[in-house]
């Protein structure tokens, strides 16, 4: 029996698993904000220095997203807010 792609991609989304950020992923997403809150930036100047969009940070903020801040972004966003990466983490293991 041959399937159409349009079955078998709907069959395929409801069977995986909605991802939840992890509590490092949620402690380094805070961070990030309370720092871009505190310089005065906003999402959009942000998302402008990093080369990517507004609701990619709005996203990678949200803890019910499950897009997160990789290494790489987070190591140009200390950059840009002329801080250490250590700041974004925390000094024990969650």
């Amino acid at each position: 029996m041959l399937r159409s792609p349009n079955l078998v991609t709907l069959l395929r989304s409801m069977t995986k698993k909605k991802r939840t950020k992890s509590a490092i992923d949620l402690y380094v997403a805070k961070k990030i904000k309370t720092k871009r809150e505190s310089l005065g930036y906003s999402q959009a100047e942000l998302s402008y220095e990093l080369k990517t969009s507004a609701s990619f940070i709005g996203q990678a903020e949200r803890a019910s997203s499950d897009t997160r801040f990789s290494l790489e972004r987070i190591n140009e966003i200390a950059k840009i807010f002329n801080c250490k990466l250590t700041e974004f983490f925390p000094s024990d293991p969650l």
